[in-house]
């Protein structure tokens, strides 16, 4: 609309949104004449998807390619690597496309607003006149999980489903897990009063936030730069291009690894130049503009994914560098990145949280309160107000300073720098301590303290109450000796932690010392748990071989039998049905080659009893070393068969499963402090 004019502020973003992506992907849709609208709308949501969560090209790849043999589609390796490399395919939706092509199609014929339409399609019913729910349902239920939702919760109703937003499958992950903690939760105490979870937002000073936008006016200025620089030169623009132009322009058109300069059709050509993440990725995964510098190929193929400081040094050009570094025109913070040794040490020593997960966790709790509040504590009118709030978050940073007003911060286990011991299991339970205690007016307090400092006295005065009005446990204990007390008994085996790893084996265990100890069931009364040691068990050849007195020595047909019996009754039978098959049938094969080697020793033991022992019977012994020479060749031939032999079982697209070991209870427990916790 050539007329139209849109009121922006002058600060903002001129961009609304940029839909270029789309505009290329409709080009290649259109090309393989895909109905993405009507008879194809499925495989186009699906595809859409798949572009949000993975930015990897292999991994898109591999994801459409399924898409298109789900959907019977006859498309070309062409279509798929077009779709796989467009750019620019960020955001977060709040309704899944189906839902989405609903509200466009009553917008488009009728009057009514987005608003209204979203009213006239009952969205905003979901949450009125909802009953709470005491069970959590999947964030995306199968069909499956309906029909089990329909046949024990009776108040369900797939009305009532919540509207998952567009997450990574990070967060995904995050949730479901989230998910089964409350359900135990609700089961075990009853609906939940109150939920606080700890964000990954930081509380920014009126300073912080003047620092942040200073940064941001600055970032765009280098964008204007680099899209000019672009245009001057005739230059396409696309996201690698202005990203290649800024390092370019802020490095003065040089090397940082070799000080040579690059010219400017070197800096737009892959071949003879790179953008290198300095941090290597294969080291930690960072992938900002400030871990990005642009440099010769050749340079960069010696440092792979060496410590970059280490490199430098070995090669002579550490000082060389940072001197390089230091006269561009590269930001002070990049500059710090780049030169520091300590900032680098810490993070190739991953003691850094990465951006990639800040995201996630920020992307995970704004799901997560939606998510909770939508089944939890259901809204009675169309836009919650004069309701009551029960989903709160918590900066990361309110709770690091409420553990230090509290003195929870000197109960915290620390290593020898006196930083945080991250290798111990209770500093979780601590910080889930203060976080829960953490009051409306304590969050209140904390936030006035860091942003707004409005009444430096009255954010004193309130602080000072905080410190003074402890939290106490009903016997009367504040919140640091109760939690002293809790951190001794742990620290004197006393209380153990329990983790739960459901990904492998399903089952509840605690630490013991240095033993990892795990509840097992008894095999002869399934009713009946005991603690047992975990056991690492190789299923290979050495299943035929016992120790005794230290010693190794063969086991009998017999024994060998009973060793797998023992190894199967540890074995979930309905979950590792398939493992508890092919160790058998395993142990088959191995006693069937082993009794074939016995055979072939068995036949060159008696030939060698009808050698001579008179010299003049050289000849007759020359026979018969003849007639063992093909028997030995047999029985090597056997013993390289017995040795490569593999237990495995078949899995999905006709290939197999190799088991190599498996983790399994002992089944002779040793004494253990914890076994007064059943």
């Amino acid at each position: 609309f050539k007329n139209l004019k849109l009121n922006i502020p002058e600060k903002s973003s001129q961009i609304v949104i940029d839909i270029k992506a789309y505009r290329v992907m409709l080009d290649i849709l259109n090309r393989y004449e895909i109905d993405f609208q009507d008879k194809d709308k499925d495989f186009y949501n699906d595809m859409l998807l798949e572009l949000y969560y993975y930015k990897n090209e292999s991994s898109r790849i591999e994801h459409i390619k399924k898409h298109i043999q789900n959907y019977n589609l006859s498309l070309d390796d062409e279509f798929v690597t077009s779709v796989s490399r467009l750019e620019n395919m960020d955001g977060f939706a709040s309704f899944s496309l189906k839902f989405t092509n609903e509200v466009l199609e009553l917008m488009e014929n009728s009057s009514k607003t987005h608003h209204e339409v979203l009213e006239a399609l009952g969205y905003y019913s979901k949450y009125l006149n909802m009953p709470t729910y005491d069970y959590l349902p999947p964030l995306e239920p199968t069909k499956r999980d309906i029909e089990w939702l329909r046949e024990n919760i009776s108040y369900f109703k797939p009305q009532h489903l919540f509207y998952q937003p567009m997450v990574s499958p990070k967060v995904k992950r995050v949730i479901s897990i989230l998910r089964k903690l409350i359900n135990e939760l609700m089961k075990k105490y009853g609906h939940i009063d109150e939920i606080r979870i700890e964000t990954a937002n930081k509380m920014n000073s009126k300073k912080e936030k003047e620092k942040i936008d200073k940064n941001q006016a600055k970032d765009r200025a280098k964008n204007n730069k680099a899209k000019a620089f672009l245009e001057e030169n005739e230059i396409q623009e696309s996201s690698k291009n202005l990203e290649r132009a800024k390092l370019f322009l802020e490095q003065d058109c040089e090397c940082l690894y070799s000080g040579e300069n690059i010219t400017k059709d070197e800096a737009f050509n892959e071949n003879e130049t790179e953008v290198e993440h300095f941090i290597p990725r294969s080291v930690i995964w960072i992938n900002s503009y400030k871990n990005k510098i642009l440099v010769k190929k050749k340079y960069n193929q010696d440092k792979g994914s060496n410590h970059p400081v280490e490199y430098l040094k070995s090669i002579g050009e550490w000082d060389n560098f940072k001197g390089r570094v230091n006269k561009t025109y590269i930001a002070f913070n990049k500059k710090d990145w780049l030169t520091k040794e300590d900032i680098i040490d810490s993070v190739m020593n991953k003691e850094q949280w990465l951006d990639s997960y800040l995201n996630d966790t920020r992307s995970a709790t704004r799901t997560i309160q939606k998510y909770l509040n939508h089944y939890l504590y259901p809204q009675n009118n169309l836009y919650g107000k004069g309701e009551n709030r029960h989903v709160f978050s918590v900066s990361g940073r309110a709770i690091s300073e409420l553990k230090y007003i509290w003195g929870i911060n000197e109960v915290m286990p620390k290593d020898k720098d006196d930083k945080k011991d991250r290798d111990t299991n209770y500093h979780h339970t601590l910080d889930a301590f203060t976080i829960a205690l953490c009051s409306n007016g304590a969050i209140n307090t904390l936030h006035n303290h860091f942003i707004k400092k409005e009444n430096k006295y009255k954010t004193k005065a309130l602080k000072e109450k905080l410190t003074s009005s402890l939290p106490h446990s009903t016997d009367n204990k504040n919140v640091v000796d109760y939690l002293k007390s809790l951190v001794e008994r742990y620290e004197t085996n006393k209380l153990y932690v329990c983790p739960y790893n459901k990904q492998k084996r399903n089952m509840k265990g605690f630490k013991d010392g240095n033993l990892k100890i795990y509840i097992a069931k008894d095999e002869n009364d399934t009713t009946k748990e005991f603690l047992a040691e975990m056991q690492k068990v190789s299923i290979d050849s050495g299943i035929l071989i016992k120790t005794v007195n230290g010693f190794p020595k063969p086991r009998s047909d017999a024994e060998v039998k009973n060793e797998i019996k023992s190894i199967q009754s540890r074995l979930d039978p309905q979950k590792q049905k398939k493992i508890i098959k092919a160790i058998e049938v395993y142990a088959n094969e191995l006693l069937d080659i082993r009794a074939k080697i016995k055979s072939k020793e068995d036949e060159i033991k008696n030939l060698e009893k009808t050698k001579k022992s008179s010299k003049e019977q050289k000849e007759f012994n020359q026979s018969i070393m003849e007639l063992i020479k093909p028997i030995a060749q047999e029985k090597k031939l056997l013993e390289l068969q017995l040795k490569d032999l593999k237990c495995s079982f078949a899995v999905k697209n006709g290939k197999r499963q190799i088991v190599k070991s498996l983790k399994l209870y002992n089944t002779k427990i040793s004494e253990t402090k914890a076994d007064a916790i059943l």
